[in-house]
């Protein structure tokens, strides 16, 4: 059984990250916005939406444009519906419990979406780690205080302004990969974390175990 969680902002590498996983080693994909798109999706289909183009909004090429009957993205409405309405007004653990269920004892599975420290938890818990993906370009996709939490991180790479799903500066993860090189290198960079995983484990491998910044080098810090 592997248990593995990537973070990220949008556009870091997660996806093809996750793609990757799962062909070389067997992890499945169970993204915990998985029951974020299915809500929006009974949504959509009342409005009167095809479900070909629920697809395309909600995990297709539509993922970044406005949604005319809500008047606002679908990775609005799901940053939001997970965040504002599930974390802060039912229960914060919501969405991370739900993501713990229905895994089978012997699967490997990953959550390619970690937005919070309460979700590294059951990825942890079963004796998996996390991976932080960051990529140079890339930045928050919503922030909580409109253009100056933008500006904060333009000009400081301050996250403070940040909507509380985007504040990767929270999330303790087991290995930061730098994903500024090829795709080939991310590659490698993957195939090197879970071998330095194999080897040392949580027992002895310190948080924050770095690869990329254009070289093949690993840096324990």
């Amino acid at each position: 059984m592997t248990v593995i969680g990537l973070s990220g902002f949008a556009q870091s590498g997660k996806t093809t990250a996750a793609l990757y996983l799962e062909k070389k080693y067997g992890v499945r994909r169970k993204h915990i916005a998985e029951p974020l798109r299915a809500m929006l999706a009974v949504l959509l289909k009342a409005n009167g939406m095809s479900s070909e183009m629920i697809t395309r909004y909600l995990e297709g090429d539509l993922k970044e444009q406005v949604i005319p009957c809500l008047s606002v993205t679908s990775r609005y409405a799901q940053i939001t519906l997970g965040t504002e309405w599930g974390r802060n007004l039912i229960n914060p653990d919501l969405w991370a419990n739900t993501w713990g269920v229905g895994i089978g004892e012997d699967e490997s599975v990953m959550n390619d979406s970690v937005r919070f420290p309460n979700e590294e938890a059951p990825i942890k818990d079963a004796g998996g780690f996390t991976i932080l993906i960051k990529r140079p370009g890339t930045k928050p996709a919503k922030f909580k205080w409109g253009w100056i939490g933008a500006k904060l991180y333009d000009w400081f790479g301050a996250l403070w302004g940040a909507h509380d799903s985007e504040r990767t500066d929270r999330l303790q993860p087991d290995y930061i990969i730098h994903n500024d090189a090829s795709v080939e290198q991310l590659y490698l960079d993957i195939d090197a974390a879970i071998r330095d995983w194999e080897e040392h484990g949580r027992s002895s491998a310190p948080k924050n175990v770095q690869f990329g910044l254009a070289t093949m080098a690993l840096s324990r810090i």
